[in-house]
């Protein structure tokens, strides 16, 4: 377990992360949660989006998925804890560019602006980003057939499900000043000019 140094390492990134997110969940997400059949299926989806989060944590502290290990050169891994570290980052920086904006659901706040400032001026949706960049990490750090890709798999289906609605609300709430932003920024990855 701690014998492996990408084990430690990705303990550590797992931590901050985790201290960063619920940081600004504590701050500007602590609404209560309404549980109603418009938001039920994110509900659930996010909570399965939790339990594959953690995987890396079962394989670094029990053996339930050493059947499924594979070799991992140093190189890749290390390129997965700059990955990580990236993540970190980016995570921490878009909540605090969102700042009081940032809610756990697709919902808006009362009198919610349209924040198109700090990294929010080059990416549309740079906490998706950010956990992209994690999953990715996984991936590249992890070397379990489970506990590697699975939150790779299950971020592109939430990117898929939640990207669109998120979009369509904002457009909603914000009209032609959220679409004339869409063309300047780039989703997930900054546009090239």
């Amino acid at each position: 377990m701690f014998e492996d140094k990408f084990n430690v390492i990705y303990l550590v990134l797992f931590f901050l992360i985790t201290v960063i997110r619920k940081t600004y969940t504590r701050r500007y997400g602590g609404e209560k949660i309404e549980l109603g059949r418009e938001n039920l299926a994110e509900i659930i989806m996010l909570s399965f989006g939790g339990i594959v989060m953690v995987s890396p944590l079962v394989f670094i502290f029990t053996s339930w998925l050493n059947f499924a290990n594979y070799y991992l050169p140093q190189f890749i891994r290390w390129v997965g804890i700059i990955f990580f570290i990236l993540a970190c980052w980016l995570l921490w920086r878009s909540h605090s560019d969102l700042g009081e904006y940032w809610t756990f659901l697709l919902e808006t706040k009362n009198k919610q602006v349209l924040v198109k400032d700090g990294v929010y001026k080059y990416m549309l949706h740079p906490m998706y980003t950010a956990h992209l960049l994690w999953a990715l990490a996984n991936l590249l750090i992890i070397p379990n057939w489970i506990a590697g890709p699975s939150f790779l798999l299950f971020s592109i289906l939430l990117y898929l499900y939640r990207i669109p609605r998120e979009e369509t609300m904002m457009i909603k709430q914000f009209g032609e000043e959220y679409k004339e932003y869409m063309k300047k920024t780039g989703r997930v990855i900054p546009k090239l000019k």
